[in-house]
């Protein structure tokens, strides 16, 4: 198989192989970009670049333009990474609000909100600063989102962070949870801890269920290559760069807790909504039993005075002082 590859340098040119112009130029690819177009159009608008579909299609058969340096990539993968961590560092950062809430029975104030947004940030910062220490190199990639030519033990190493972060956060997410489901069983004396126990159960159940179907989504990737890895010697190599593809779904889990916040506020507005309705009917119900009532009472009291009049007799008004 001939081997197109030149030298690489920051301002050179990177042609492509015989096998990466096959995984380019396939059908498989152009399908992946179809279907990633159609789940989630929006992340497309603003980053066909990072996807190169532009690409693919002006440079189809140039191997030397079809494919991305890595230092032209490396920004935008560095970015990829810390964006992931900071959904990660978000979820487990909000448990332990939660717990925070449990051992002090109060608000959460916005300076404490204010120092996990700065704490969120540091660590992911600095555990991207880790992960992509050793900077960009000669490798060309297919897309700015995942590098390729990479170290097998290096690559392991760091799709192994994730997976011991995501199973973390949503171990965490349980304690919270049990926590909180525990504290709100016990009955409080004090009107504003049995409403906060009520507040920090509804808060945990929420974020379990958003954290765990968003960690469910993401552990996919890192489980899902580390497999593709261990089993590249069973299918061919140049569709390696498609099938990591088909598994990267971070963009499904960034997307779930937006939409659960917007669902949950949604469910709550209509929850409120019935109740307040509910309400108002019973209200009129009784209305109309009264007035009803009343109306009973007048009609006996013109029957009882017309047959007073009738005797001759003149029915005792007491005097209102």
């Amino acid at each position: 198989m001939s081997n197109l590859t030149v030298p690489t340098s920051a301002t050179g040119t990177a042609c492509a192989t015989q096998e990466q112009m096959i995984q380019r130029t396939s059908n498989l690819f152009f399908n992946n970009v179809y279907w990633n177009i159609l789940f989630h159009v929006l992340f497309f608008l603003f980053s066909p670049f990072l996807w190169s579909l532009e690409r693919s299609y002006t440079y189809k058969s140039d191997p030397c333009s079809i494919m991305f340096t890595e230092y032209e990539c490396f920004p935008f993968y560095r970015l990829n990474i810390l964006s992931r961590l900071l959904v990660m560092f978000n979820y487990i950062f909000l448990a332990i609000d939660i717990l925070l809430n449990l051992r002090n029975i109060r608000e959460p104030t916005k300076a404490r909100g204010y120092v996990f947004i700065v704490f969120t940030f540091i660590t992911s910062v600095a555990l991207c600063a880790y992960m992509t220490g050793d900077g960009p190199n000669g490798n060309i990639m297919a897309n700015c989102l995942s590098r390729t030519g990479r170290d097998l033990n290096e690559l392991k190493g760091q799709l192994w962070i994730y997976v011991g972060m995501i199973v973390f956060s949503f171990l965490l997410n349980v304690f919270s949870f049990l926590m909180s489901w525990s504290r709100n069983k016990v009955r409080q004396g004090n009107v504003n801890k049995t409403y906060q126990n009520i507040v920090n159960f509804n808060s945990s159940r929420f974020l379990l269920i958003t954290a765990t179907v968003s960690m469910l989504i993401m552990v996919v990737y890192p489980t899902g290559v580390l497999c593709l890895v261990g089993l590249v010697d069973t299918y061919d190599r140049s569709v390696l760069g498609n099938y990591v593809l088909w598994v990267y779904t971070y963009t499904y889990a960034s997307l779930v807790l937006p939409a659960s916040l917007f669902f949950y506020i949604t469910y709550i507005e209509r929850k409120r909504k019935n109740q307040v309705n509910g309400e108002v009917k019973n209200v009129e119900a009784a209305e109309k039993v009264q007035n009803h009532h009343f109306k009973d009472l007048e009609n006996l009291w013109e029957v009882g005075f017309e047959k007073a009049v009738k005797a001759g007799k003149q029915p005792a008004l007491t005097p209102v002082e």
